[in-house]
């Protein structure tokens, strides 16, 4: 019999008690006792902290019964373990975004360019007063 990793869940317990509980509303040949219910809460738990909806493990435990039905338990049991789904993957986490520094204008040259805070472009900074590191490009300055 499947076991949640998870035991410490008392709403999921719940739900998995009520699942069981309501088979009998389905079919009523499925109709536990309290210690059926008992002995097979944890094989519900294991469908549901993997992610089974309510009636994803009901149609499971429900689907094609045998004819005459001798022991609704074991064979609930049996089908609890047998076709017990596989555990999903962690969900896929994309990094935070993080947007990009706003644009600045370089007070010497004018051109635009990222920093977190106003100053001089890279160009500028570099080798202050020499035209001839400036980028090439269009500029505005004198004469254009």
């Amino acid at each position: 019999m499947p076991v949640p990793r998870n035991r410490d869940n008392p709403a999921r317990r719940a739900l998995a008690t009520e699942i069981l509980s309501e088979l009998r509303l389905a079919d009523p040949r499925l109709l536990l006792g309290e210690r059926d219910v008992q002995r097979l809460v944890g094989g519900v738990e294991a469908w549901l902290e993997r992610g089974a909806a309510h009636q994803a493990v009901t149609g499971a435990l429900c689907g094609n019964l045998p004819e005459p039905l001798r022991n609704p338990a074991g064979l609930l049991a049996h089908r609890l373990s047998a076709q017990l789904p596989p555990a999903l993957a962690a969900p896929h986490r994309r990094p935070a975004f993080v947007p990009p520094d706003p644009l600045q204008n370089c007070p010497k040259c004018d051109r635009a360019f990222r920093s977190p805070t106003p100053g001089t472009c890279t160009g500028c900074t570099t080798r202050p007063g020499d035209a001839s590191a400036r980028p090439a490009g269009p500029h505005r300055g004198p004469g254009t």
